[in-house]
């Protein structure tokens, strides 16, 4: 069933943790609540979950307003940070709480819980105690616990969050996999941007209790908003600077404190104040002078300022030569092409139009 968020709003005394939000997620999708803390994600989930009340607007499933429903007849499961197993009883009693607090049969129980613990891999499990699993598997019990009794929606509140990375890497996909299997309406909050790219068909990006943007994940990776989204969302390099001219889809900026000027795929106002952000994996690095003046590129000089490998790729920091500006650059070993900049060393460095984004507020 499709989810929407019909401008609830939450304050807490003086503090205002939820602007009016307005957010429609599509029956069997997934969509990530992605922001530092504070930004009202946690706050979302738990109005959609019941935890809340709302100050104002409505929780609808399937058309339907949950908004002064208690928690247990809002048809949600959910999977905390840290699972709340129950310790005193096993898994095949923990997956069973919720059907058995429904009136259902011992048979009905039976199948179900089986069902759900083959589809989260631990059907030899029925018989062990919390205690004696790991990170990984508890959690799969308390995702097999959220989807036993077949929930409209499916809540996820930083679930891989207590997991080392290899883990919580693989169980992203695992995750993904499942909800996919399942056509559930998935809401996931997270404050990792890897996470929630990774595994979301639309990114909501959150700061100070506002929604600030909502899209594929290439897309809010790729062209984020605001100077917060694209600094939040990785890595980017910003210049700021001024309008020269504008045509034809494309924007001519002058860089502040450089003779530069480069172009930016856009349309702005000639004249006015503008940021621009790269991604350091857009940024080319070759020889000084080899690139200056290519047709297509916006040309830069900086010098190596630093350098660390990451296995896939190796991190760059320049310093451009003008204005000590400090820029970021990444190079895979396939676009080396026999060029290894070392500490110290002169570099050009480019970007395409398509590659810059021209920021909002």
């Amino acid at each position: 069933m499709d989810l929407t968020l019909d401008g609830i709003c939450k304050s807490f005394g003086a503090v205002q943790a939820l602007q009016p939000l307005h957010l429609s997620v599509p029956s069997g999708s997934l969509v990530g609540l992605l922001g530092p803390s504070g930004c009202g994600k946690t706050t979302t989930l738990r109005i959609i979950a019941g935890f809340e009340q709302a100050d104002a607007g409505r929780v609808l499933v399937g058309g339907t307003d949950m908004s002064n429903l208690a928690p247990n007849r809002r048809r949600l499961g959910m999977v905390f940070q840290n699972y709340s197993l129950f310790p005193h009883m096993n898994v095949f009693d923990n997956v069973a709480f919720g059907l058995r607090r429904a009136g259902c049969n011992r048979a009905e129980v039976a199948s179900r819980v089986a069902q759900a613990l083959e589809m989260v891999r631990l059907s030899g499990f029925a018989e062990r105690w919390p205690s004696q699993m790991s990170g990984g598997q508890q959690q799969r019990v308390a995702l097999a616990r959220s989807i036993v009794t077949r929930p409209a929606v499916l809540l996820l509140d930083e679930p891989l969050g207590a997991l080392d990375k290899n883990l919580r890497e693989s169980m992203q996909f695992e995750l993904r996999q499942l909800q996919r299997l399942l056509v559930i309406t998935t809401v996931l909050v997270t404050h990792d941007q890897e996470e929630a790219l990774t595994m979301a068909d639309q990114v909501a990006v959150m700061h100070d209790g506002r929604l600030l943007q909502l899209g594929a994940p290439d897309a809010v990776y790729n062209r984020p908003c605001s100077r917060f989204v694209a600094e939040f969302l990785g890595t980017s390099n910003i210049f700021r600077g001024a309008a020269v001219s504008a045509s034809g889809g494309r924007v001519a900026v002058r860089l502040q404190g450089m003779d530069a000027v480069v172009h930016v795929a856009g349309d702005t106002a000639a004249q006015s104040a503008v940021e621009i952000a790269v991604r350091p994996e857009r940024m080319v690095m070759r020889h000084p002078g080899t690139i200056s003046g290519a047709p297509g590129e916006n040309a830069l000089s900086g010098e190596v300022t630093g350098l660390v490998f990451r296995g896939s790729y190796r991190a760059f920091q320049i310093r451009i030569e003008s204005t000590g500006q400090i820029v970021f650059a990444y190079l895979a070993p396939q676009a080396r092409e026999g060029f290894e900049p070392e500490m110290g060393q002169k570099v050009s460095l480019s970007f395409t139009p398509q590659d810059a984004v021209i920021l909002g507020a």
